[in-house]
């Protein structure tokens, strides 16, 4: 027999199947649009462009984002092992969030940090 909270965990489930049932049985189902064709996936992997006099001019800006973005990452960094008893490695810290920047700059992804 089956207790009140099994149907209440199944409940998502059945409403899904049998709007599923309805939607392929119901006439309204034939001839709707479908989605097409999805793009692409892949990541494009490359260098951004490499103008020095722009790297140059952005690197204080740069540095000053990186350096806020690592002590934000090293503070909750510090709290969760505080929490776990862990002993803490900034430089760990370090290598592991510049490891991520550097394959979210060349696959497009966004900054890491926190």
């Amino acid at each position: 027999r089956l207790g009140s909270r099994t149907l209440a965990r199944l409940a998502p489930l059945l409403l899904l199947v049998v709007a599923m049932a309805l939607s392929a049985l119901t006439p309204a189902a034939q001839g709707v649009a479908q989605v097409g064709a999805l793009p692409s996936l892949a990541v494009p992997v490359g260098l951004p462009p490499l103008d020095a006099a722009l790297w140059l001019r952005l690197l204080p800006a740069a540095a000053l984002v990186g350096l806020m973005g690592f002590v934000s990452s090293l503070a909750v960094s510090e709290s969760l092992a505080q929490r776990r008893g862990e002993k803490l490695l900034p430089a760990a810290e370090l290598r592991g969030l510049a490891a991520a920047n550097l394959v979210a700059s060349v696959t497009g992804g966004m900054p890491v940090a926190g």
